[in-house]
C-alpha cells in the first residue's frame, strides 16, 4: 500500500513550510511509491454581534473572499512546482485547500485520507503547529507520525 504524507502549507509559503517541503524530499527517495497532500487551510472568519441588554448573540459564518481562494491555489502550486524540481511525480500530488481552524482541518483531512506522515512548518510551536501538535496527542490513533519543521 501506499504511503501517504500530508503537507501543511501556509499562507505566505514561508521559510518554515518550504523547510517542511525540503524535509519530505530530505527523508524520501523521488521514486518511493506514496501520494503527498498538500493542504492550505483558509482561516475561518466569523462575526458575533452582542445586543445589550440580551443574552443571545447573532453568530454569522463569512466564506473566503475570491482574493483568498485565489491566494490558496498560488501557494498550492508553488508548493507543488517545488516538490517538482526535488524529483516527485507531479500526477501522485494533490492540492487541497478547506476553511476552518488549520489544526482542526489538519487532522481532518489526515483522518479522512487515511494519512501516515504529517509534515508541518513550526514557528517554535505556536499558533497553529501548537493547535494541531496538541490535536495529534490527543487523537493520535488518527495517524502513524507528526513532523514539525524548522
Amino acid at each position: 500500500m501506499d504511503k501517504r504524507i500530508l503537507l501543511g502549507i501556509d499562507t505566505n509559503f514561508s521559510i518554515t513550510t518550504q523547510c517542511a517541503i525540503r524535509a519530505v524530499g530530505d527523508l524520501f527517495e523521488s521514486d518511493t511509491p506514496f501520494h503527498i497532500f498538500l493542504l492550505h487551510a483558509i482561516p475561518s472568519t466569523h462575526i458575533i454581534t452582542e445586543y445589550p441588554g440580551h443574552f443571545t448573540e447573532q453568530y454569522a459564518f463569512i466564506p473566503p473572499t475570491g482574493d483568498q481562494k485565489k491566494h490558496a491555489e498560488e501557494v498550492l502550486k508553488k508548493a507543488r512546482a517545488t516538490l517538482g524540481h526535488l524529483g516527485f511525480d507531479l500526477q501522485r500530488i494533490e492540492m487541497m485547500t478547506s476553511v476552518g481552524s488549520p489544526a482542526e482541518e489538519i487532522v481532518r483531512v489526515a483522518r479522512e485520507r487515511h494519512i501516515n506522515l504529517i509534515v508541518v512548518g513550526s514557528r517554535g510551536m505556536a499558533g497553529a503547529t501548537a493547535c494541531a501538535a496538541y490535536y495529534w496527542a490527543v487523537h493520535r490513533d488518527a495517524f502513524s507520525s507528526w513532523l514539525p519543521v524548522r
